[in-house]
């Protein structure tokens, strides 16, 4: 199909697509963070609007624009994993379900096994211990996870969102592809709801996995300070001696022994 890198990467642009359509058609070394909220692997159907409606302009702005990638049908937009630009808000279905059968391609395969063989490795024991569906669903995201470690730069990162489901598998993934040695955290995003479980423990948590891409990252500590428990801060403040006085007044930057980075859990 006669997309263009550049076509395919414009700036501050959403696209309601397949990402591996568009990933494949990114420079390599080009992204600095890769944030994704992909499906659980949760045996479900999903339903809901993917959008809301677009007007007049946003339509054909957006017909264009799949023009100008050889897209011009809803035949051929679908082939590629697009939604076509209805004018109207459609509710629409997404099944958060997976078949071997049905949903891994046998080119995945081959590139897995010829290409990423701690990465087949994986995917063979999936199939042995937690099944062919769970199989399909990670060989779905490791061809994917692939061409996102290809397109970050050498200081870039990803943050992977995810739940009980396959988290397990997801960071064997992470770390065939990634490399063990990058894994930088696993956060913990816990919430709270009812529950009307009687077996066992509420599931009331996410995962999100952080991997770097090699040994230079970014961590911007200073946006994740938050300050210690106030009883901590008084405890701590009398334990110090600054010349016989409970504590001297602090500059901003002295301050900074008063916070704490963000924790892993939360």
């Amino acid at each position: 199909m006669p997309v263009t890198k550049n076509s395919a990467a414009l700036n501050r642009t959403l696209f309601i697509a397949d990402n591996l359509y568009l990933l494949e058609h990114l420079d390599n070394d080009s992204i600095d963070l890769i944030c994704i909220d992909p499906p659980f692997a949760k045996n479900q159907t999903w339903a809901g609007a993917l959008r809301p409606p677009l007007s007049d302009e946003e339509r054909e702005q957006e017909l264009a624009t799949l023009a100008d990638w050889g897209i011009r049908d809803r035949a051929a937009a679908a082939r590629a994993g697009i939604e076509w630009p209805d004018g109207e808000n459609g509710a629409a279905k997404f099944q958060d379900i997976w078949r071997w059968e049905d949903d891994v391609h046998e080119e995945w395969l081959d590139r897995i096994k010829s290409e990423h063989k701690p990465l087949n490795r994986v995917v063979n024991a999936t199939r042995h211990t937690h099944g062919e569906d769970t199989a399909a669903y990670l060989t779905y995201m490791a061809i994917r996870l692939i061409e996102m470690h290809r397109v970050l730069k050498p200081t870039g990162g990803l943050y992977l969102h995810c739940d009980h489901s396959a988290n397990s598998y997801l960071g064997m993934t992470m770390d065939a592809i990634f490399g063990r040695e990058n894994f930088k955290n696993e956060i913990v995003w816990a919430y709270t709801g009812p529950s009307n479980t009687k077996r066992w423990f509420p599931r009331k948590h996410d995962t999100i996995f952080w991997y770097s891409k090699g040994d230079e990252w970014t961590f911007n500590r200073s946006a994740v300070l938050v300050p210690y428990d106030a009883k901590y801060v008084k405890r701590f403040a009398k334990n110090q001696t600054w010349g016989g006085a409970l504590r001297p007044t602090l500059s901003d930057e002295e301050r900074e022994w008063e916070l704490a980075t963000l924790a892993d859990w939360g």
